[in-house]
């Protein structure tokens, strides 16, 4: 078998005839998301095959070695990876990529290319028919999940009380007076006066949830991470932090 990759330009078709078990006679690899994604490099594989469909992503952890730490810490990895081979194939809710491949040790998956449908953009935001299909997202993905036993097995996603969540939470008031410095002045009056008031109190206000109903939740749910097709449809990427 090809080695599996640990770097962008290590991706082969050999690697790739062995994980989509098809004949893949050569491939062109392009990065995507550079300069976005900080947590893993991401990659559009174009594949010369009769048998497979003509591209497919592969993503990968980061190389940086900062991002690695921090992505260790929070088993983000792992997370993804168990998402797609124990949480993906019952999911009926919400449409998330297909999974062709995850692999562990190196941490690779390789996922269905979902273009033409086109990411969302959080700093343009969403038009009024985007807002309704993600808030009808969310709606349907904690509705489907909300009280199941089986979430209780999932020894690999943290709860509000694991310590990676408390630790993501300490770093918000850590983080507010740079973010303050740098764009308070493309914020609302508003907006600015309900961050004063809920940054000091973040950690409380989380464990204000630790007797509600448990249900799984995307934890990055963004219109990065949001892909819209011309149907109106939405599909929901990277799952590293459910």
């Amino acid at each position: 078998m090809g080695a599996a990759p640990r770097e962008v330009r290590d991706i082969s078709a050999e690697w790739l005839s062995e994980v989509t078990g098809s004949r893949v006679d050569d491939v062109d690899v392009e990065v995507i998301g550079a300069g976005v994604g900080f947590m893993g490099q991401l990659a559009r594989v174009r594949l010369v095959s009769r048998d497979v469909p003509a591209s497919l992503v592969v993503k990968m952890p980061s190389s940086d070695p900062g991002a690695q730490m921090i992505g260790g810490m929070m088993r983000v990895w792992e997370r993804e990876h168990h998402f797609y081979t124990e949480v993906a194939p019952k999911m009926h809710s919400v449409s998330i990529p297909r999974c062709v491949h995850s692999g562990v040790d190196p941490f690779v998956l390789v996922l269905e290319d979902l273009s033409p449908a086109r990411p969302g953009d959080q700093v343009e935001g969403p038009t009024p028919g985007q807002a309704r299909t993600v808030i009808d997202t969310a709606a349907a993905l904690h509705a489907e999940w909300m009280g199941r036993a089986e979430l209780d097995t999932f020894d690999w996603m943290p709860d509000l009380n694991d310590p990676s969540t408390g630790m993501v939470a300490q770093l918000f008031p850590v983080g507010w007076p740079t973010f303050l410095a740098r764009y308070a002045d493309s914020l609302p009056e508003r907006v600015l006066r309900w961050c004063e008031a809920f940054v000091p109190n973040i950690v409380d206000w989380i464990h204000t949830y630790d007797d509600w109903p448990v249900t799984l939740i995307h934890g990055d749910f963004r219109l990065d991470n949001m892909f819209f097709d011309d149907r109106g449809g939405m599909t929901l990427i990277d799952w590293q932090l459910a």
